[in-house]
Protein backbone atom coordinates (compact mmCIF):
# COMPACT_ATOMS: atom_id res chain seq x y z
CA UNK A 1 0.00 0.00 0.00
CA UNK A 2 1.11 3.55 -0.73
CA UNK A 3 -0.08 6.73 0.97
CA UNK A 4 -1.10 10.02 -0.62
CA UNK A 5 -1.19 12.34 2.40
CA UNK A 6 -0.70 15.96 3.36
CA UNK A 7 2.63 16.00 5.17
CA UNK A 8 2.35 17.15 8.77
CA UNK A 9 4.99 19.85 8.34
CA UNK A 10 3.02 21.27 5.39
CA UNK A 11 -0.35 21.52 7.17
CA UNK A 12 0.10 24.86 8.91
CA UNK A 13 -2.45 27.33 7.55
CA UNK A 14 -4.11 24.85 5.19
CA UNK A 15 -7.89 24.69 4.84
CA UNK A 16 -9.26 21.23 4.09
CA UNK A 17 -12.74 21.14 5.66
CA UNK A 18 -15.97 22.60 4.26
CA UNK A 19 -16.73 26.29 4.80
CA UNK A 20 -13.26 26.86 6.20
CA UNK A 21 -13.90 24.82 9.34
CA UNK A 22 -10.77 24.15 11.38
CA UNK A 23 -11.71 20.90 13.14
CA UNK A 24 -13.83 17.94 12.02
CA UNK A 25 -15.51 15.74 14.63
CA UNK A 26 -16.49 12.36 13.16
CA UNK A 27 -18.90 10.20 15.15
CA UNK A 28 -20.16 6.65 15.35
CA UNK A 29 -22.24 4.46 17.62
CA UNK A 30 -21.17 0.81 17.81
CA UNK A 31 -24.09 -1.60 17.32
CA UNK A 32 -22.45 -4.91 18.11
CA UNK A 33 -23.55 -8.48 18.72
CA UNK A 34 -21.64 -11.51 19.94
CA UNK A 35 -22.39 -15.09 18.94
CA UNK A 36 -22.51 -17.36 21.99
CA UNK A 37 -20.20 -19.95 20.43
CA UNK A 38 -17.80 -17.23 19.31
CA UNK A 39 -17.56 -15.88 22.87
CA UNK A 40 -16.61 -19.34 24.11
CA UNK A 41 -14.08 -19.94 21.32
CA UNK A 42 -12.29 -16.58 21.25
CA UNK A 43 -12.90 -15.41 24.85
CA UNK A 44 -13.97 -11.95 23.68
CA UNK A 45 -17.21 -10.96 25.45
CA UNK A 46 -18.26 -7.29 25.61
CA UNK A 47 -15.33 -5.31 26.97
CA UNK A 48 -17.35 -3.54 29.66
CA UNK A 49 -19.27 -6.43 31.17
CA UNK A 50 -19.05 -9.91 32.67
CA UNK A 51 -16.02 -11.86 31.51
CA UNK A 52 -15.96 -15.23 29.78
CA UNK A 53 -14.32 -18.27 31.33
CA UNK A 54 -13.34 -21.73 30.20
CA UNK A 55 -16.11 -24.33 30.38
CA UNK A 56 -18.94 -21.88 31.04
CA UNK A 57 -22.43 -22.94 30.01
CA UNK A 58 -24.03 -21.14 27.06
CA UNK A 59 -25.75 -18.84 26.71
CA UNK A 60 -24.36 -16.98 29.72
CA UNK A 61 -27.21 -14.68 30.75
CA UNK A 62 -24.97 -12.13 32.42
CA UNK A 63 -23.19 -11.58 29.10
CA UNK A 64 -26.23 -11.74 26.82
CA UNK A 65 -28.35 -9.38 28.92
CA UNK A 66 -25.49 -6.89 29.15
CA UNK A 67 -25.55 -6.78 25.35
CA UNK A 68 -29.34 -6.54 25.21
CA UNK A 69 -29.41 -3.54 27.55
CA UNK A 70 -27.80 -1.56 24.77
CA UNK A 71 -30.56 -2.42 22.31
CA UNK A 72 -33.48 -2.35 24.76
CA UNK A 73 -32.58 0.86 26.58
CA UNK A 74 -29.22 2.46 25.81
CA UNK A 75 -29.64 3.19 22.10
CA UNK A 76 -32.95 4.94 22.66
CA UNK A 77 -31.53 7.21 25.35
CA UNK A 78 -28.66 8.13 23.02
CA UNK A 79 -31.12 8.75 20.20
CA UNK A 80 -32.86 11.36 22.36
CA UNK A 81 -29.53 13.20 22.65
CA UNK A 82 -28.80 12.99 18.92
CA UNK A 83 -32.22 14.38 18.09
CA UNK A 84 -31.80 17.16 20.64
CA UNK A 85 -28.36 18.05 19.23
CA UNK A 86 -29.24 17.36 15.57
CA UNK A 87 -26.32 14.99 14.97
CA UNK A 88 -26.16 11.81 12.87
CA UNK A 89 -23.45 9.35 13.95
CA UNK A 90 -22.58 6.42 11.72
CA UNK A 91 -23.77 2.98 12.78
CA UNK A 92 -20.57 0.96 13.15
CA UNK A 93 -22.35 -2.37 13.05
CA UNK A 94 -21.92 -6.09 13.27
CA UNK A 95 -24.08 -7.74 10.63
CA UNK A 96 -25.26 -10.11 13.37
CA UNK A 97 -26.69 -7.09 15.18
CA UNK A 98 -28.70 -6.16 12.07
CA UNK A 99 -30.06 -9.72 11.91
CA UNK A 100 -31.06 -9.72 15.57
CA UNK A 101 -32.31 -6.13 15.88
CA UNK A 102 -33.83 -5.04 12.55
CA UNK A 103 -36.28 -2.76 14.37
CA UNK A 104 -33.44 -0.67 15.83
CA UNK A 105 -31.76 -0.33 12.45
CA UNK A 106 -35.03 0.57 10.76
CA UNK A 107 -35.54 3.57 13.05
CA UNK A 108 -31.95 4.84 12.83
CA UNK A 109 -31.57 4.34 9.06
CA UNK A 110 -34.92 6.04 8.44
CA UNK A 111 -33.59 8.97 10.45
CA UNK A 112 -30.66 9.22 8.02
CA UNK A 113 -27.86 7.41 9.85
CA UNK A 114 -25.57 5.25 7.69
CA UNK A 115 -24.13 1.81 8.36
CA UNK A 116 -20.37 1.13 8.47
CA UNK A 117 -19.26 -2.52 8.18
CA UNK A 118 -17.83 -3.90 11.42
CA UNK A 119 -17.57 -7.62 10.73
CA UNK A 120 -20.26 -10.24 11.16
CA UNK A 121 -19.59 -11.10 14.82
CA UNK A 122 -17.93 -8.83 17.39
CA UNK A 123 -16.60 -11.83 19.27
CA UNK A 124 -13.60 -12.31 17.00
CA UNK A 125 -10.97 -10.10 15.38
CA UNK A 126 -10.75 -9.98 11.60
CA UNK A 127 -7.04 -10.60 12.06
CA UNK A 128 -7.88 -13.98 13.61
CA UNK A 129 -9.49 -15.19 10.37
CA UNK A 130 -7.88 -16.85 7.40
CA UNK A 131 -7.93 -14.97 4.09
CA UNK A 132 -10.83 -17.15 2.91
CA UNK A 133 -12.80 -16.58 6.13
CA UNK A 134 -12.09 -12.85 6.01
CA UNK A 135 -13.34 -12.48 2.43
CA UNK A 136 -16.46 -14.49 3.26
CA UNK A 137 -17.05 -12.30 6.32
CA UNK A 138 -16.92 -9.08 4.27
CA UNK A 139 -19.22 -10.46 1.56
CA UNK A 140 -21.63 -11.81 4.17
CA UNK A 141 -21.83 -8.42 5.88
CA UNK A 142 -22.59 -6.59 2.64
CA UNK A 143 -25.32 -9.09 1.76
CA UNK A 144 -26.98 -8.90 5.19
CA UNK A 145 -26.93 -5.10 5.35
CA UNK A 146 -28.45 -4.85 1.89
CA UNK A 147 -31.20 -7.29 2.86
CA UNK A 148 -31.99 -6.12 6.40
CA UNK A 149 -31.11 -2.43 6.33
CA UNK A 150 -31.69 -1.64 2.66
CA UNK A 151 -28.23 -0.10 2.16
CA UNK A 152 -24.73 -1.38 1.67
CA UNK A 153 -21.98 0.22 3.73
CA UNK A 154 -19.55 2.61 2.08
CA UNK A 155 -17.00 2.22 4.85
CA UNK A 156 -15.48 -0.47 7.04
CA UNK A 157 -13.94 -0.49 10.51
CA UNK A 158 -12.81 -3.80 11.98
CA UNK A 159 -13.51 -4.90 15.58
CA UNK A 160 -10.84 -3.46 17.84
CA UNK A 161 -9.31 -1.70 14.80
CA UNK A 162 -7.34 -4.90 14.20
CA UNK A 163 -6.82 -5.72 10.53
CA UNK A 164 -4.21 -6.81 8.02
CA UNK A 165 -3.34 -5.71 4.49
CA UNK A 166 -5.36 -8.34 2.67
CA UNK A 167 -8.51 -6.92 4.26
CA UNK A 168 -7.81 -3.50 2.71
CA UNK A 169 -7.38 -5.15 -0.69
CA UNK A 170 -10.65 -7.04 -0.23
CA UNK A 171 -12.51 -3.83 0.65
CA UNK A 172 -11.35 -2.28 -2.63
CA UNK A 173 -12.42 -5.37 -4.55
CA UNK A 174 -15.85 -5.27 -2.89
CA UNK A 175 -16.45 -1.62 -3.78
CA UNK A 176 -15.93 0.06 -0.41
CA UNK A 177 -15.05 3.76 -0.54
CA UNK A 178 -13.21 4.14 2.76
CA UNK A 179 -11.62 2.32 5.67
CA UNK A 180 -11.30 3.57 9.24
CA UNK A 181 -8.77 2.10 11.61
CA UNK A 182 -5.10 2.64 10.73
CA UNK A 183 -3.10 4.42 13.41
CA UNK A 184 -0.48 6.40 11.50
CA UNK A 185 -1.91 9.89 11.07
CA UNK A 186 -4.31 12.57 12.30
CA UNK A 187 -5.93 13.52 8.97
CA UNK A 188 -7.55 11.32 6.31
CA UNK A 189 -5.42 10.32 3.36
CA UNK A 190 -5.61 8.22 0.21
CA UNK A 191 -4.41 4.62 0.08
CA UNK A 192 -3.19 3.34 -3.28
CA UNK A 193 -3.83 -0.40 -3.58
CA UNK A 194 -3.16 -2.32 -6.79
CA UNK A 195 -4.11 0.59 -9.02
CA UNK A 196 -7.13 1.58 -6.93
CA UNK A 197 -7.62 4.27 -4.31
CA UNK A 198 -9.38 4.15 -0.97
CA UNK A 199 -9.90 6.91 1.61
CA UNK A 200 -8.34 6.05 4.96
CA UNK A 201 -9.69 7.74 8.09
CA UNK A 202 -7.18 7.11 10.88
CA UNK A 203 -8.69 5.92 14.14
CA UNK A 204 -6.31 5.27 17.02
CA UNK A 205 -8.38 3.54 19.69
CA UNK A 206 -5.53 1.30 20.87
CA UNK A 207 -3.55 4.16 22.40
CA UNK A 208 -6.58 6.23 23.46
CA UNK A 209 -5.82 8.51 20.54
CA UNK A 210 -9.53 9.22 20.06
CA UNK A 211 -12.56 9.66 22.31
CA UNK A 212 -14.13 6.27 22.97
CA UNK A 213 -16.33 5.44 25.93
CA UNK A 214 -14.84 1.96 26.27
CA UNK A 215 -11.34 3.38 26.66
CA UNK A 216 -12.50 6.08 29.06
CA UNK A 217 -14.24 3.80 31.50
CA UNK A 218 -12.48 0.44 31.17
CA UNK A 219 -9.04 1.90 31.95
CA UNK A 220 -10.34 3.84 34.93
CA UNK A 221 -9.54 7.20 33.34
CA UNK A 222 -13.00 8.27 34.47
CA UNK A 223 -14.80 6.95 37.54
CA UNK A 224 -17.52 9.60 37.92
CA UNK A 225 -19.69 11.69 35.61
CA UNK A 226 -17.83 14.97 36.36
CA UNK A 227 -14.49 13.28 35.66
CA UNK A 228 -15.76 11.98 32.31
CA UNK A 229 -17.19 15.36 31.29
CA UNK A 230 -13.90 17.06 32.17
CA UNK A 231 -11.89 14.38 30.34
CA UNK A 232 -13.86 14.87 27.11
CA UNK A 233 -13.79 18.64 27.28
CA UNK A 234 -10.03 18.73 27.88
CA UNK A 235 -9.50 16.30 25.00
CA UNK A 236 -11.61 18.42 22.65
CA UNK A 237 -10.05 21.70 23.77
CA UNK A 238 -6.56 20.38 23.04
CA UNK A 239 -7.57 19.31 19.54
CA UNK A 240 -9.37 22.59 18.95
CA UNK A 241 -6.36 24.61 20.04
CA UNK A 242 -4.10 22.65 17.70
CA UNK A 243 -6.63 23.08 14.88
CA UNK A 244 -6.17 26.84 14.96
CA UNK A 245 -2.69 26.21 13.58
CA UNK A 246 -3.36 23.27 11.25
CA UNK A 247 -6.54 21.42 10.15
CA UNK A 248 -7.49 18.61 12.48
CA UNK A 249 -9.74 15.60 12.80
CA UNK A 250 -10.98 13.93 15.95
CA UNK A 251 -13.56 11.24 16.50
CA UNK A 252 -16.07 10.06 19.07
CA UNK A 253 -17.25 6.47 19.42
CA UNK A 254 -19.90 5.28 21.87
CA UNK A 255 -21.49 1.95 22.77
CA UNK A 256 -25.17 1.85 23.82
CA UNK A 257 -24.57 -0.63 26.63
CA UNK A 258 -21.90 1.71 28.04
CA UNK A 259 -22.99 5.29 27.31
CA UNK A 260 -26.72 4.51 27.27
CA UNK A 261 -26.85 4.66 31.07
CA UNK A 262 -28.30 7.90 32.52
CA UNK A 263 -25.04 9.05 34.11
CA UNK A 264 -22.92 8.36 31.02
CA UNK A 265 -25.55 9.71 28.63
CA UNK A 266 -25.31 12.95 30.59
CA UNK A 267 -21.59 12.99 29.71
CA UNK A 268 -22.38 12.75 25.99
CA UNK A 269 -25.02 15.49 26.20
CA UNK A 270 -22.69 17.87 28.04
CA UNK A 271 -19.90 17.15 25.55
CA UNK A 272 -22.08 18.13 22.58
CA UNK A 273 -23.24 21.26 24.38
CA UNK A 274 -19.59 22.23 24.75
CA UNK A 275 -18.64 21.45 21.14
CA UNK A 276 -21.58 23.33 19.67
CA UNK A 277 -20.26 26.57 21.11
CA UNK A 278 -17.57 26.58 18.41
CA UNK A 279 -18.73 27.68 14.96
CA UNK A 280 -15.59 26.48 13.17
CA UNK A 281 -16.11 22.81 14.14
CA UNK A 282 -17.69 20.48 11.58
CA UNK A 283 -19.73 17.77 13.34
CA UNK A 284 -20.01 14.95 10.82
CA UNK A 285 -20.30 11.23 10.29
CA UNK A 286 -17.40 9.14 9.01
CA UNK A 287 -19.34 8.77 5.74
CA UNK A 288 -19.45 12.56 5.36
CA UNK A 289 -15.75 12.96 6.15
CA UNK A 290 -14.80 10.27 3.62
CA UNK A 291 -17.08 11.70 0.93
CA UNK A 292 -15.64 15.18 1.42
CA UNK A 293 -12.06 13.93 1.29
CA UNK A 294 -12.78 11.90 -1.82
CA UNK A 295 -14.33 14.89 -3.62
CA UNK A 296 -11.54 17.25 -2.59
CA UNK A 297 -8.55 15.00 -3.26
CA UNK A 298 -9.70 12.37 -5.78
CA UNK A 299 -11.63 14.47 -8.32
Amino acid sequence: MEREAILFRERVGKVVWPEGKRLALAMYVALEEWGEETIAKYQRPPQMGPGAFSGMKLPDLAITTTIQYGFNVGIWRLLEIWEEMDVYPNLLSSALAAERHPDVFEVLVKRGQKVVGHGYDQGRFIAQLSDKEMKEDVKRCVKIFQKVVGQRPKGWGSPGTRQYENLIETLVEEGFEYHMGLHDDELPYILKIKGNRLVEIPYRIVDTGELNDYSMYSRNDCRTTPEAIDYMKVFFDARYEDAQKRPALMSLGVHPYISGRPDRAKVIREFFKHVKQFSDVWIASFDEVAEWWRKKFLT
